[in-house]
């Protein structure tokens, strides 16, 4: 995730303490990693099986811990503001990864933040409004019918940081691209990969929702993550895809190279159209 410079650097410009920053930083990061992006999950493996026990709202614990801060209870709003400015962040590295810096890099910046928007919005939902179904079952957990008043504060902050931000979209997104290259991310990333091969579904290239990467069917998402580990691993990926024509056959020493192969489908595909 963005070193805490980047947090601070970013907090300090929409006008957040730098102690703060520094505080809301240290409860997200340390005492639970990302905590308040997600269910916190207790479970004991049964036989085979693990069986949920207990679950917390990680949005709630954070709001929790924060409230217990010296520093933050005499500056709450700031504080949220703070924690919300934290997880934008981290979620909008998490995107230029998924994609690859170098993808990243020639998306429009705008975009990646209102997706990074979107996911963590999408996060807070499954905390409350849209368990997940193994939870409702196994810990009888209650959803919520709309968002309590303080995660609807939350949101409101969230909001207010996300708008503030867009002023300076391209400043900060290239601040997280460098982060992510400095760090040794790849260029070109598992995200891109996956729309790529969706994209062949969508065009019946790909007549199925699975493909055969290195001798095993695997669903399409999966596929993306056993694409790399072969490469990573094996030096090459070959992969067999049932399309309306029969099957196809593509074999790469490389992303770049398999990225290649892909394309030259979809270009042969356009020409069949036209």
């Amino acid at each position: 995730m963005p070193s805490w410079p980047i947090h601070e650097k970013w907090g300090l410009k929409l006008n957040i303490p730098i102690n703060v920053l520094r505080e809301v930083n240290r409860i997200i990061d340390t005492i639970i990693h990302d905590l308040g992006r997600k269910l916190i999950v207790n479970s004991v493996r049964v036989l085979v099986v693990d069986i949920i026990v207990s679950v917390k709202r990680g949005l709630d614990l954070m709001i929790q811990y924060l409230k217990e801060s010296s520093i933050c209870s005499m500056n709450f709003d700031d504080c949220l503001r703070a924690a919300a400015l934290h997880h934008l962040l981290d979620v909008l590295e998490l995107h230029v990864r998924g994609y690859g810096w170098h993808v990243a890099s020639n998306k429009s910046s705008r975009e990646l933040l209102d997706e990074s928007y979107r996911y963590l919005m999408k996060r807070i939902r499954e905390q409350y409004i849209k368990l997940p179904v193994r939870v409702k079952i196994q810990c009888k957990a209650k959803e919520y019918k709309e968002y309590p008043p303080r995660v609807k504060d939350f949101i409101s902050k969230l909001n207010d940081v996300k708008n503030a931000l867009a002023t300076y979209s391209d400043e900060v997104v290239h601040d997280v691209i460098e982060h992510v290259k400095h760090k040794g991310g790849p260029a070109i990333g598992e995200k891109f990969v996956l729309e790529l091969l969706r994209l062949l579904r969508q065009c019946n290239i790909i007549i199925h929702g699975d493909i055969e990467v290195n001798g095993k069917v695997v669903p399409l998402a999966l596929a993306v993550k056993r694409i790399f580990s072969c490469i990573k691993n094996y030096g090459e990926v070959k992969i067999k895809i049932q399309s309306s024509t029969g099957i196809i056959k593509l074999k790469a020493n490389s992303i770049i190279e398999l990225i290649r192969e892909i394309i030259n489908l979809l270009e042969q595909f356009l020409i069949n159209e036209s």
